[in-house]
């Protein structure tokens, strides 16, 4: 699901939205008992230099030996964004936990913004619940669902794991202000409207 990480020998940290934060650290001091929620501070400088505000990101981190072990042999995620991958299991999940697992990766790495090329025709809004299709008739915009990670074999594999539901996502480079290079997937139009409805 959301951002997950391996982060010391004894800590997880799982990048998520605000919204869904309290959520997720429930359930994680439910199984793992001690978690602290960070929100995310200061500023991100863009590609042109100038800074705007960190997002609505939340960071949970769990102290747990157990969940840490899991997380590393068991899955083989390892640390390091360029490292990141999708978890080998993930490739056989149904189709319920694949749309679970896909929203959650871009609830913790993706964004939605305003369309401000005009291409894509599908009105959604953002609601506390996600990504909802708008009705005929009401006021609304055109909009970018975009993921970003700096590891190519995540974005290959998310772009693997969109095909499974008939979702044709496009990748854009883009050198960021620290030198390495992401990959954002975007979604509008009618990869959009499939997303907003299975994932």
């Amino acid at each position: 699901g959301s951002r997950v990480a391996p982060c010391d020998e004894h800590t997880t940290r799982i990048s998520t939205s605000e919204h869904e934060a309290e959520k997720i650290a429930g359930l994680c001091r439910k199984l793992f008992g001690k978690v602290t929620v960070y929100k995310k501070k200061g500023k991100t400088k863009e590609r042109n230099g100038e800074e705007r505000a960190a997002g609505k990101g939340r960071d949970i981190c769990i102290s747990s030996r157990a969940l840490y072990v899991f997380m590393r042999r068991c899955l083989k995620l390892e640390d390091g964004a360029d490292r990141k991958k999708v978890p080998a299991e993930a490739f056989s999940f149904s189709r319920e936990n694949l749309a679970a697992f896909l929203q959650g990766y871009f609830s913790g790495d993706g964004s939605v913004y305003e369309n401000q090329k005009g291409f894509g025709t599908h009105k959604v809004r953002q609601d506390t619940q996600g990504i909802v299709e708008e009705p005929d008739g009401f006021a609304s915009h055109i909009v970018t669902v975009e993921a970003s990670t700096v590891s190519p074999e995540l974005a290959d594999q998310t772009l693997y794991l969109l095909l499974y539901f008939g979702i044709v996502g496009t990748v854009h480079e883009r050198k960021e202000y620290t030198g390495s290079i992401s990959r954002r997937i975007c979604l509008a139009g009618e990869p959009l409207r499939k997303f907003s409805t299975a994932i």
